[in-house]
């Protein structure tokens, strides 16, 4: 007589013993707020990925894509990702259309790669369900479909204990940015790229000198003159928003002289 498995959804807590349940992993934090999308296959990944690599190395590359997808901390473990017909073309000959459904695809591939990895009659419990990613939940959907009970049975929590808070951030001031010290200044996230933002005011250097003041000229040479860009004739800078030219005002008109009449004879 066989023992019929099935998955498992509860509305509530796990419980604090597992029994007689084999459990694959840990109890693992499916909630979103420590990691963001992909916190529940991340994790299960982090488990996986290693055993496998060393039984099934063929396995592995057959899902390297979904896999660092889910988990790209594991760059460094997995093996060089395949190079595709497209690797060599320029920028203009590429086409890329983004699959509109791309996060159902690295599910189904995620569930393969997780049905194959194990050994059949473990079991994975998953706490915070209700909280989780979007990315998780349509996993989890994929995975219980497809994966059968005897093979790996799924128990799905909606509740858990609740993860510790996030770190306090720092005041940013816009995208992509965050406080730096002084007053109010900001300076860029390293995502801006390599081209560093200089504040307006800039540290007098040594001697006192101001770092803006022009160079000094000798007795009797001419100011030097700085060219204002065609067509404008305000001051403009680079580093600032394009210049605006002045409105155009009428020429002040003059009033014609009146004639004088000849005088009477």
């Amino acid at each position: 007589m066989t023992e019929e498995r099935s998955h498992l959804r509860v509305q509530g807590e796990p419980p604090a013993r597992w029994g007689a349940v084999r459990l694959l992993a840990p109890l693992i934090d499916a909630h979103r707020r420590p990691r963001g999308p992909y916190t529940f296959a991340a994790a299960l990944l982090r488990h996986l990925a290693p055993s496998a690599l060393r039984q099934a190395p063929e396995l592995v590359a057959a899902h390297h894509i979904e896999i660092l997808a889910a988990a790209p901390e594991l760059a460094d473990l997995l093996p060089a990702a395949p190079i595709t017909s497209g690797a060599d073309l320029s920028d203009e000959e590429r086409i890329l259309v983004p699959a509109p459904r791309r996060t159902l695809r690295l599910a189904n591939g995620l569930a393969e790669f997780v049905r194959d990895a194990v050994h059949p009659g473990r079991a994975i419990a998953v706490c915070n369900a209700d909280a989780a990613d979007p990315t998780d939940t349509e996993l989890l959907d994929v995975m219980i479909r497809r994966i059968p009970p005897a093979t790996l049975t799924i128990m799905v929590y909606a509740g858990g204990p609740e993860p510790p808070p996030t770190p306090a951030t720092p005041p940013s001031c816009g995208a992509s940015s965050t406080a730096a010290p002084g007053k109010g200044s900001c300076t860029p996230s390293p995502s801006w790229g390599s081209r560093a933002w200089e504040p307006r005011r800039r540290a007098a250097p040594a001697g006192g000198a101001s770092p803006s003041a022009p160079p000094p000229r000798s007795a009797g040479s001419a100011a030097p003159t700085r060219p204002a860009p065609s067509g404008t004739a305000c001051a403009w800078s680079a580093r600032t928003r394009p210049c605006t030219p002045p409105p155009r005002t009428a020429p002040p008109c003059s009033t014609p002289a009146t004639p004088t009449p000849p005088a009477a004879t």
